[in-house]
């Protein structure tokens, strides 16, 4: 129904379609609820967020969920349910380090045009030491940053052979 709403509304014509997954907490004293990682009873659903403010998908899950457990199957359906509703044209996907997984990128990759996953210092810092370019710049404080980048080629141990991939880095 949500989709419907949107394609009224016009969210997928816009010039630059933006989808956005993340997990998030629903704290809840209901009955039969877990633990989250925060150390409150809740929920901790999947959603995917359509142009920074709509809501496009929720698949709920209980509060013990680990991000990464079960990302894959939330994303296949999400995507499903985009291609059952005609909506093929996704310009950019965003989420963060939970998603940094080779079944999710590989899934990613066949239903977007192009895409950004966090990945965790440990999954990549043996790859900071070949930045050669740093360029300095302000964050959001004005504080000083330094951002680098290279191409590099993850998940080597699960099969990716071929596809390289830009690895953007900022520090302090």
């Amino acid at each position: 129904m949500n989709i419907k709403l949107l394609k009224k509304l016009g969210e997928f014509n816009k010039d630059e379609v933006v989808l956005d997954y993340d997990n998030t907490i629903i704290f809840t004293e209901k009955e039969g609820c877990k633990m989250t990682y925060k150390r409150d009873y809740g929920y901790q659903p999947g959603v995917g967020i359509l142009n920074e403010q709509n809501v496009l998908y929720i698949e709920n899950r209980n509060g013990n969920s680990d991000a990464k457990a079960f990302q894959l199957d939330t994303l296949e359906r999400m995507f499903q349910h985009l291609k059952d509703n005609n909506i093929s044209r996704i310009d950019k996907f965003r989420a963060d380090a939970a998603s940094y997984q080779y079944d999710v990128v590989k899934l990613v990759e066949k239903n977007v045009t192009s895409f950004y996953i966090g990945a965790r210092n440990s999954y990549v810092e043996k790859y900071f030491a070949l930045i050669e370019d740093w360029i300095k710049t302000k964050d959001q404080t004005g504080e000083d940053v330094y951002i680098g980048e290279i191409e590099y080629r993850p998940f080597a141990q699960q099969g990716n052979r071929d596809n390289k991939y830009r690895l953007l880095v900022k520090k302090n």
